[in-house]
């Protein structure tokens, strides 16, 4: 649960706005949690593997959106007008997701723990956009935009699917014809990032750092 509280204030060409976005509130939330461990032995005494697990249930659950700030700016007239829009989200500091308890000693010696944490960064995102009507019942549309990821450089606080700057340009058209209103359009959205490898097995060449790219 978050809280939105905005202003606008318009005069002739020019027109501005502000959102502000409150951090989320955790106000409800559980879940289930499984998580297992396994050895392998490989000497020769034939010891057979040993796998454990816990499944707790009914787990405590906590989700932290960031504060944000969003002002926007509109300068023109209806067919000819520029659009800008700049917002900040502010960063959320580590925390256990998933309050899962210890499991109970273990056939391996020790104690089970596994911990589900999140941490997000400050980041910065703008969009650029600009519309022209050079005549009655035609209109075109442009825009540029920024995608900035938040996750951290810490992979244990980060689950993020993805981790790259995403960059997008859109452009369409909208007009009329024989009394049908048609709207045409198209984006196209790239960025890259660098994933490292976690293992290390010997005798094997895998890569140390690889490039990975976005395109949509």
């Amino acid at each position: 649960m978050l809280a939105k509280a905005g202003a606008y204030w318009q005069r002739d060409r020019l027109s501005l706005g502000i959102t502000l976005t409150t951090p989320g509130l955790p106000l409800f939330g559980s879940g289930d949690a499984a998580y297992y461990r396994s050895l392998v032995f490989t000497d020769s005494s034939g010891a057979p593997e040993i796998t454990e697990g816990d499944a707790p249930d009914d787990v405590s659950v906590t989700y932290r959106s960031p504060s944000s700030i969003a002002i926007g700016t509109r300068y023109g007239k209806p067919g000819n007008a520029v659009y800008v829009t700049i917002e900040w989200f502010n960063s959320v500091d580590p925390y256990q997701v998933l309050s899962t308890p210890d499991a109970p000693e273990s056939g391996l010696g020790s104690t089970l723990r596994a911990r589900t944490t999140q941490e997000s960064a400050s980041v910065v995102n703008i969009a650029i956009g600009y519309e022209y009507s050079p005549r009655n019942r035609l209109t075109f549309f442009g825009s540029f935009l920024t995608n900035f990821t938040s996750a951290v450089d810490n992979r244990a606080a980060a689950h993020t699917v993805s981790t790259w700057d995403i960059y997008q340009f859109t452009g369409g058209a909208a007009f009329k014809a024989a009394s049908v209103d048609f709207t045409l359009g198209g984006s196209f959205a790239f960025g890259d990032d660098e994933i490292t490898r976690l293992t290390d097995i010997p005798e094997m060449p895998l890569f140390d750092i690889s490039k990975v790219r976005y395109r949509k």
